[in-house]
C-alpha cells in the first residue's frame, strides 16, 4: 500500500513532463530571448520621446 502512496504523485509528475515537452518542443527559448531583448532596444520609452508623433505640444 506504501508503494501507491509514491506511484500516484510519480505518474502526475512523469504526465506533466511529457506533456510539458511535447507543448515546447518547436519553441527555442534562445530565439525568443534575442527576440524580447530586439523588442526592448527598439521600442523603449527613450525611443518613443524622441519621436514627435508621441510627443504632445504644449
Amino acid at each position: 500500500m506504501l508503494w501507491l502512496i509514491f506511484a500516484v504523485p510519480g505518474l502526475f509528475i512523469l504526465v506533466t513532463l511529457f506533456f510539458d515537452r511535447r507543448r515546447n518542443k518547436g519553441s527555442n527559448r534562445l530565439a525568443n530571448k534575442g527576440t524580447f531583448e530586439d523588442m526592448y532596444r527598439h521600442f523603449s520609452a527613450r525611443d518613443r520621446a524622441g519621436d514627435p508623433k508621441h510627443s504632445k505640444p504644449f
